[in-house]
């Protein structure tokens, strides 16, 4: 893009920059610079301060608040050699300055370096997307080998009663507790991973604190028993609620929790991680506590930043890391108005504490914030729609035997 109001100067520009092979768009003031480069963004501008209805700076100063335009790479002309207007152009964020009168060849170089810095973004860009999708894949990874395993264990408890109360009618009422049981674990499980992969709908809802890490928790019930850690959960269940989407959050404690499942072993034994709840008038406070390994106090300050990790090749360890578990999990709090600090542990390694702000109950919810209690009076018949036989029999014989009133 050229914005500039002499035709000469960008008839010359234009010239030169289309024989390198650059496709050009044109303005002639800053009104017109923002119009049509909102229509086509381009990569880099060459943008004149002196310009009519709205000058360089101005219209510098908007492309830089506008999502769609602000990582263009901006070049600035002027006929002023001012100090004082280069300082005010490059807080306003141009990359480059060219004071008129300007040799060509200097300015297509200074373009040229700009679409090698474009590129060179472009690409740490989407390794960073790359890595991004592999602590993710890592993060599935792990739960999907928890859940396998979990549905594994209730299945063959299951089907191994049955087969005894096949044979033996004394193993019945066993086999009906058991599948109770098992069937209700189940449950919790599944009810997690929706939650978990409801993530991606960006809707909020009004959640106690301690279901929502018993849900994440739920799904690193092999990782922690695999790595024999002693785990404990204390979070009173009267701390107040708080509105978020409940899958970030889980997926914000699910990486903080695998980054705890690993310092603890990294110490090359058992240990123990510690979820503690509380709250006041305006915050509920959760800190996730190990006896790992701990922070060297001269990197406490980097453990939020991007890529920085003491596993994987970042960390010159051959234990697999990205560096991005906690940055994850700060985007995700902070995205909720939240906050997400480093705290004194009590076991004696890293201690990672979260706040979020308290909301506000409405009246009608009373023992659960997700599940506003009213009476239902059961209408003479009851339609059920379902493909399952066996699901219709189960509900059919419920609803008989059932009192004239239900809650939902």
């Amino acid at each position: 893009m050229i914005a500039d109001d002499l035709e000469d100067t960008r008839f010359v520009l234009r010239r030169a920059l289309t024989i390198e092979g650059f496709q050009i768009d044109e303005a002639t003031n800053g009104e017109e610079l923002l119009e049509v480069a909102r229509l086509t963004p381009p990569d880099l501008m060459i943008v004149d301060i002196m310009m009519p209805r709205l000058d360089g700076l101005a219209a510098l100063a908007e492309i830089r608040k506008d999502p769609r335009l602000a990582h263009a790479y901006i070049i600035l002309l002027t006929g002023k050699s001012s100090v004082n207007e280069k300082i005010e152009g490059f807080q306003l964020g141009a990359d480059d300055y060219v004071t008129k009168p300007y040799s060509l060849g200097e300015l297509k170089a200074r373009v040229k370096a700009g679409i090698r810095l474009k590129s060179l973004h472009r690409h740490l860009a989407e390794s960073q997307q790359i890595l991004i999708r592999q602590e993710k894949l890592a993060t599935i990874g792990v739960l999907a080998a928890g859940v396998a395993h979990e549905f594994n264990n209730i299945m063959s408890g299951i089907s191994g009663y049955a087969q005894l109360a096949r044979g033996n009618d004394k193993f019945v009422e066993r086999l009906i507790e058991v599948a109770l049981d098992q069937s209700e674990r189940a449950q919790k499980i599944t009810s997690s991973l929706a939650t978990f992969a409801g993530s991606t709908s960006g809707a909020s809802s009004l959640a106690r604190p301690r279901e929502l890490i018993e849900s994440a928790v739920c799904l690193l019930h092999k990782e922690l028993k695999r790595q024999v850690v002693d785990f404990s959960i204390d979070i009173p269940d009267d701390i107040g609620a708080v509105r978020v989407n409940g899958g970030r959050v889980q997926q914000a404690v699910v990486h903080i929790v695998l980054n705890a499942i690993q310092a603890v072993t990294a110490g090359g034994g058992t240990g123990s991680i510690a979820i503690r709840g509380s709250s006041d008038t305006e915050h509920v406070w959760i800190e996730i506590d190990d006896s790992g390994v701990g922070i060297p106090e001269e990197d406490r300050h980097r453990v939020f930043d991007p890529f920085f990790t003491t596993k994987g090749a970042l960390g010159n360890s051959a234990e697999p890391g990205t560096g991005l578990g906690l940055t994850f999990a700060l985007n995700i709090i902070e995205s909720h108005h939240g906050s997400i600090e480093l705290s004194e542990s009590q076991l004696g390694g890293t201690c990672i504490r979260i706040g979020l702000p308290v909301a506000v109950l409405p009246a009608a919810v009373t023992e659960s914030p997700s599940k506003a209690v009213r009476e239902i009076k059961l209408p003479a018949r009851v339609v059920l729609g379902e493909d399952d036989e066996s699901i219709q029999e189960v509900v059919s014989e419920l609803l008989h035997d059932s009192p004239p009133t239900v809650f939902e």
